[in-house]
């Protein structure tokens, strides 16, 4: 009896890690395609995308501060003047962390052509690059919170 438990015990656990195991590669997998497809609605200035994963509550920690009216609104305006003020964009994903908890963060460069006003600055024609970080919550495949760390433009 007393080699029986252990034995048990022991296989137990392992079903147990065998399956959260299963269970995390799968969230990760969900979160893989959440960022590819958020990543690219940036990149293409795809707004219906945006309002399909993006819920109409989200938080945005650091809005832009002349914005007025919800997170949401100021986010896809966000999307909407980057795509004006840049042509062939296209966000580079260097570094992604998955947390338990359905937080991913995202390190990334973004380059493209400024052919607009952005950020103050008049368009330069120029190819120009900045870098970030995302920190990203998503619930059932939805952006539910978001904080931007974002280097100036050069």
């Amino acid at each position: 009896m007393k080699l029986t438990i252990p034995f048990l015990f022991f296989t137990t656990t392992m079903l147990s890690v065998s399956s959260l195991n299963a269970q995390i590669s799968a969230e990760i997998a969900e979160n893989e395609k959440f960022i590819a497809a958020w990543f690219s609605i940036w990149d293409t200035g795809d707004v219906e995308g945006f309002s399909k994963i993006t819920s109409k509550q989200v938080v945005d920690n650091d809005p832009n501060p002349n914005h007025v009216g919800t997170h949401y609104e100021g986010l896809k305006n966000a999307l909407i003047s980057i795509n004006a003020a840049f042509s062939g964009g296209k966000h580079k994903l260097e570094q992604v962390y998955h947390s338990p908890d359905g937080v991913i963060i995202v390190r990334w460069e973004f380059e493209g052509i400024q052919i607009g006003e952005y950020a103050g600055k008049l368009p330069t024609g120029e190819i120009t690059r900045f870098k970030g970080i995302e920190i990203l919550k998503v619930t059932d495949g939805m952006l539910t919170e978001i904080w931007h760390l974002q280097r100036k433009h050069q």
